[in-house]
């Protein structure tokens, strides 16, 4: 019992002279320690800021995802895939899906509820003399909104009958907001776009940046029966896309793999001949965002 007292009375008299030690050092060398207190203080500071930019990023990410809708499916010619083998010298040589592609799904597939066309390029956009020169435009059909979650901060969406009969109508993201009208309501203004006039007739909730998707902040959505007076919406360059959503009471499985037969059949594709299209839904993009920031969270 001695012996474990006096190992105790030993163990504390050393740690009071440590600390008296590292006390009458500081004392001595306050300069130094301040500054290490201060690189300490920097260092921890620094890496609660990245982990806190990294969250910030996942979340926004994320939120951008989900705004794809878990029950759309994305016909295009470019697969979504985050593997390393992507064989791009193989789906460069595939057709883009097409208009009349669109025209077909929405009569023939039995388990889709709507679908919708889009088409995308870049043009300057300009307001008396001011240019938003990095202006997205997004032509789609009219149930576009439907299928894509739009939050409308001010104004409307197109009508049927606006759609319909091709009006010069357009909807605004916050970026072109800021660009063109700055503090000015931008509501039932004319936009100009390859010569064309355009009256902006709502305006879309701030996004913030988004690397899935796209981010509608720089946008113009335009109806597609207006567009075609804007540019040739048959273009191939214009990176169309089909998006398709599931019937209630459909899983997405069976809605693709309809719509994969029903594709494989138009395009003239026998048995053991690859897809010449990609059917692509979020869920692959959640996949590959889960590797990548398991990763960024293990360093």
């Amino acid at each position: 019992m001695n012996a474990v007292r006096h190992k105790g009375v030993v163990f504390a008299n050393l740690m009071l002279e440590s600390l008296s030690m590292a006390w009458q050092s500081i004392q001595v060398n306050r300069l130094r320690a301040v500054l290490t207190l201060f690189g300490l203080s920097i260092g921890i500071f620094s890496i609660v800021a990245v982990f806190t930019a990294v969250d910030a990023l996942e979340s926004g990410i994320r939120r951008n995802v989900a705004s794809l809708g878990s029950d759309v499916l994305y016909v295009q010619k470019w697969p979504w895939t985050f593997e390393n083998d992507y064989r791009w010298w193989e789906y460069i040589k595939r057709p883009v899906p097409t208009y009349s592609d669109y025209e077909a799904i929405e009569r023939k597939i039995s388990s889709a509820e709507l679908a919708a066309f889009s088409v995308s390029t870049v043009r300057p956009v300009k307001y008396g003399k001011k240019v938003y020169e990095q202006g997205g435009i997004w032509a789609n059909t009219y149930n576009f909104i439907y299928l894509r979650n739009l939050e409308i901060e001010m104004g409307r969406y197109f009508s049927p009958a606006e759609y319909q009969s091709g009006k010069n109508i357009c909807l605004v993201g916050a970026d072109v907001v800021k660009h063109l009208f700055g503090q000015e309501d931008p509501l039932d203004k004319y936009i100009v776009i390859e010569g064309q006039k355009i009256r902006v007739v709502g305006v879309l909730k701030k996004e913030g940046e988004g690397l899935v998707g796209g981010s509608l902040d720089n946008l113009v959505l335009l109806p597609m029966t207006f567009a075609r007076n804007v540019f040739d919406i048959r273009s191939d360059n214009l990176n169309p896309f089909i998006m398709v959503k599931a019937r209630d009471g459909v899983s997405v499985d069976q809605l693709r793999e309809e719509l994969r037969n029903f594709l494989r059949k138009r395009h003239g594709l026998k048995a053991g001949q690859k897809d010449d299209f990609s059917i692509n839904q979020s869920s692959m993009i959640i996949e590959g965002i889960n590797r990548i920031f398991a990763i960024i969270h293990l360093a």
